[in-house]
């Protein structure tokens, strides 16, 4: 399309440190890589094809210990859920890209002393377990250059999380 929403959905796993120590050969076919992607073209196009998707990238997660997951997904390609069809939801009919990322952060947890609040975590988008949840949406405009990506409320997320 015109701007720029003609792709397929793509996943972006970051691979965390394996529990194994030791510089042996890792079972991974990544050369020196510690990210991932993964094409998701129909992973939105029902119910069911989504669950299925979403128990196959669950899988792919822990198989990478991923510490983070990225999604990148023009709108147009999600057929479900159509999250925006909310009254809630502040954009209105646009065109645009969902930006939704879930991070661990038991890794930052581990390597800094733990004197925050649960309202702030709350607050920031983390979870009591330990996750980064966020969720931005670029919004197209006729004839204009999108606008900056505004942050929206997790209530808004195409995918669940697939972390663990």
């Amino acid at each position: 399309k015109e701007h720029g929403s003609n792709f397929a959905p793509e996943l972006f796993f970051l691979q965390g440190r394996s529990s194994s120590s030791g510089g042996g050969s890792s079972s991974s076919s990544q050369d020196e890589s510690d990210e991932v992607a993964v094409r998701a073209e129909h992973a939105f196009a029902a119910p069911e094809v989504l669950a299925q998707f979403v128990q196959e990238m669950r899988g792919k997660a822990e198989q990478l210990h991923a510490s983070a997951v990225l999604l990148i997904a023009p709108k147009a390609a999600v057929q479900f859920p159509q999250t925006w069809r909310r009254a809630e939801w502040p954009f209105g009919q646009h065109d645009g890209v969902f930006v939704q990322l879930h991070a661990s952060l038991k890794q930052a947890a581990d390597s800094s002393s733990n004197n925050g609040s649960d309202q702030q975590d709350a607050a920031a988008g983390r979870g009591s377990e330990g996750m980064l949840r966020k969720l931005w949406f670029i919004k197209f405009r006729d004839n204009k250059p999108p606008v900056e990506p505004q942050e929206v409320s997790h209530e808004f997320e195409i995918l669940p999380p697939l972390l663990r």
